[in-house]
């Protein structure tokens, strides 16, 4: 008996240190992760400032998304992140949960129907460059950001609790939960504020490319090669392909579990397991998403590449400075010293 129970026992330890072990792991790399993307975010919102792309309705409304994911990727996913952590660990994390609740999902949700603006304004370029002027000015970019913000607000009432629905709150002195997740208003919530935006773009994104093929098929090379589009058209074609990658990688993150979630509920709050995953899942489709845009856009390369060249210009400099400095600073000495010897 006595040894069973001990047997039962060292199990029982062995099991809780192989999870503190994996959780500790998951912690670390998604800080790390966190910390990465925000890099990312800031590097790609500087290269478009230093190309002026601030300056217009379309950069704004771009800039607008970044700043939102930034914002996800810098402070609502560590700080659900250590509150996980803390919660394993029994430790109390002192916050609100509902209003924490409700700033996570507003970000998602704004981020969500941002992106549904910005595919409508690459669809709009693309095929009606006529209209697209008086869609990207600076009065269109402010009215689509503020549909963005009014939609995530409404859908978001939920977890402030005005409205049945999903709702963050404090479970005990060190976690907080979700509740309210199986009933009709959590399943309409998350249909206008995930799968419907997701449609929209999808509808929108899958048109440009097949628009692009039938072009591409139809055309014909004439003796010079054929007539290459202005420059004009050419950056919006590679603005267009760079939103659409980052859309799809985002989509091939945020949809597994997402759907996964929307079947069975009750699996996702219990397994810590799933809950990692989730969660890692929707950081990597927001935190990798910069890396689309250097990829396809050789102007946001090329002013990249002059940013680490400007840094590098100015260490260079700054060290020869000291140099200087200190050449001068020992040179009356080694004269004092010849003068006296």
């Amino acid at each position: 008996m006595w040894n069973q129970s001990n047997t039962t026992l060292h199990r029982s330890n062995a099991s809780s240190s192989a999870v503190t072990v994996q959780l500790t792991i998951w912690f670390t790399a998604q800080l790390g992760l966190s910390l990465g993307g925000s890099a990312l975010f800031m590097l790609l919102l500087l290269v478009m400032y230093r190309l002026n792309k601030l300056q217009t309705g379309s950069g704004l409304l771009i800039a607008h998304s970044l700043v939102i994911e930034l914002v996800y990727c810098l402070l609502m996913s560590p700080i659900t992140t250590i509150q996980a952590f803390c919660q394993y660990f029994q430790v109390p994390f002192y916050y609100n949960c509902r209003w924490i609740g409700f700033f996570l999902i507003l970000i998602l949700y704004t981020e969500h129907w941002s992106g549904v603006m910005l595919a409508l304004n690459r669809f709009i370029a693309v095929l009606l460059p006529h209209a697209y002027k008086k869609v990207s000015s600076k009065k269109g970019s402010a009215v689509a950001m503020g549909f963005a913000w009014t939609m995530s607000f409404f859908l978001n009432l939920t977890t402030l609790q005005f409205i049945p629905g999903l709702q963050y709150t404090r479970q005990s002195a060190t976690s907080c939960r979700w509740v309210g997740g199986d009933g009709v208003a959590f399943r309409i919530v998350g249909l206008l504020g995930t799968y419907i935006p997701i449609i929209i773009q999808t509808t929108c994104y899958g048109s440009l490319f097949l628009i692009f093929q039938v072009k591409k098929f139809r055309e014909t090379p004439s003796a010079n090669g054929g007539e290459r589009p202005c420059a004009s058209v050419q950056k919006r074609l590679a603005m267009t392909k760079a939103l659409c990658f980052s859309f799809l990688w985002y989509c091939a993150c945020i949809l597994p579990p997402a759907i996964m979630t929307q079947i069975d509920t009750g699996a996702w709050k219990q397994n810590l397991a799933l809950l990692q995953y989730s969660r890692t899942s929707q950081l990597l489709g927001y935190a990798i998403s910069p890396v689309f845009f250097f990829a396809v856009n050789d102007n946001y390369r090329s002013a990249l590449k002059q940013e680490f060249q400007r840094l590098s210009d100015s260490n260079i400099a700054g060290r020869n400075c000291n140099m200087k400095i200190s050449h001068l600073d020992t040179t009356p000495l080694q004269a004092c010293t010849s003068n006296t010897a």
